[in-house]
């Protein structure tokens, strides 16, 4: 069977990090100087992101 062609809507922290080539921490920078909005925390309590935030990151 092949993997999904489709990425997952959202992702956690370490891998949004990973996928923009910078660390958890940075992007938890980010937060605290306003550059990108907080997302909302799943049920776990971790944050998740989706696309438009990875697209910020990049950015």
């Amino acid at each position: 069977m092949y993997p999904s062609l489709t990425p997952p809507r959202q992702v956690k922290i370490g891998d949004a990090a990973a996928f923009a080539g910078i660390t958890p921490r940075a992007i938890r920078h980010y937060h605290e100087i306003g550059l990108l909005p907080e997302p909302e925390r799943g049920g776990d309590g971790r944050r998740r992101y989706g696309y438009d935030d990875m697209t910020r990151l990049l950015w």
